[in-house]
């Protein structure tokens, strides 16, 4: 839907992702965008090099979202969010994140 603004797909599902669910990793993203690690890695290193993303190293992960202090950081979440309204509904739960931390045991689904 904006990926002519960013210039392909990848950047369009990646940032898409990063408002949907304000911190992410690598790998759950290119899992759920259904997009391969390397691709997905890349764009995030280009991102990250133009202050766009911020990343953030957690233990032996790293975490990635919008860099507050990035200028147009509001005007960029506005207009993604509101691409995201836009979308089918499918395609709109694809950006949803899984569940990070295991359920206690013995709760009911």
């Amino acid at each position: 839907m904006v990926e002519a603004i960013f210039g392909n797909r990848t950047a369009e599902k990646v940032l898409l992702f990063l408002v949907k669910n304000d911190q992410s990793y690598a790998q759950e993203i290119a899992n759920r965008v259904k997009l391969s690690l390397n691709l997905v890695q890349r764009q995030l290193k280009r991102f990250e090099a133009a202050g766009i993303i911020a990343g953030q190293v957690r233990g032996r992960m790293r975490f990635f979202s919008l860099n507050p202090r990035y200028p147009f950081t509001p005007e960029l979440r506005a207009l993604l969010s509101k691409a995201l309204t836009f979308l089918p509904a499918k395609e709109q739960a694809m950006y949803d994140s899984q569940r990070r931390r295991p359920r206690k045991s013995g709760k009911p689904l």
